[in-house]
């Protein structure tokens, strides 16, 4: 009898930490949701005038939340379609919310282009500008930035973006040099406005180059960590410089395949 007690005791235990355990994470994810729900109405309440400081103030916030919350809180977050009007969407593969960064910059660039955080919200303008999409990519909006902004917080972003870019031109190149070999015709849609008639050698020289110009350039400004900017000189940056290039890489956004 005893022993039967005991079993009792330790199963009645198990299903009240299980409970509560459940209980606990679903008051994390309602909390959760809750401030969600809160970044909305902050966001609706925002009058619509040239004062974007508000907007500034709420992207950190939206930031600093969804960067916070752990995957258990997120993995069941219901997504509701509101949430879109501040940038929150589906992570790509898992149903959980994430920021699309830079959303309130560009609405807040809308609304005063000329604010005291232009050098904010026109960079989140030109990287969504300079995106591929379903035209060639254009590389002039990031050009015209680093033009106001040489030296700013964030021109080792934008200077990464055209390496980036510069690279992949350099890959899609080399592939029509190829006879086709290496890549779809996305990738070289993607790149068609900056392919010119120029013979192709001459054109993976030109966008090596600049792929390589604008890598130290970026790693010059970065305030990254010296074992993560050790890391991009050893690897994409040496074999770049490389006169055997065999770097196995995507085209940004274009669907460009391995070597």
């Amino acid at each position: 009898m005893g022993g039967d007690v005991s079993k009792l005791l330790i199963l009645i235990s198990g299903l009240l930490i299980s409970f509560f355990g459940y209980a606990g994470t679903q008051t994390k994810s309602n909390s959760y949701q809750a401030k969600l729900d809160q970044m909305v109405a902050k966001y609706r309440a925002i009058p619509v005038t040239e004062d974007v400081a508000p907007l500034i103030a709420l992207d950190r916030e939206i930031v600093e939340l969804v960067r916070n919350a752990s995957f258990d809180e997120a993995v069941t977050v219901q997504l509701r379609p509101e949430y879109s009007e501040i940038g929150i969407e589906e992570g790509v593969g898992e149903h959980i919310p994430v920021y699309h960064y830079g959303f309130l910059w560009i609405e807040a660039h809308k609304r005063n282009p000329h604010s005291a955080f232009r050098e904010d919200t026109l960079f989140a303008v030109a990287m969504r500008d300079s995106e591929p999409n379903d035209s060639s990519v254009d590389l002039q909006p990031l050009e015209a930035y680093l033009k106001e902004y040489p030296q700013g917080s964030l021109a080792s972003s934008v200077y990464f973006a055209l390496a980036n870019h510069y690279r992949d031109l350099y890959l899609v190149v080399r592939g029509l040099a190829n006879k086709g070999k290496g890549q779809g015709e996305m990738a070289v849609n993607c790149y068609q406005r900056l392919i010119s008639k120029k013979p192709y050698e001459e054109q993976m020289r030109e966008s090596r180059r600049l792929s390589i110009e604008n890598y130290e350039k970026a790693l010059k400004l970065s305030t990254g960590s010296a074992v993560w900017k050790e890391g991009i000189r050893t690897g994409v940056l040496e074999e770049m410089k490389s006169e055997n290039f065999r770097w196995n890489g995507y085209v940004t956004g274009c669907g460009l395949g391995n070597d």
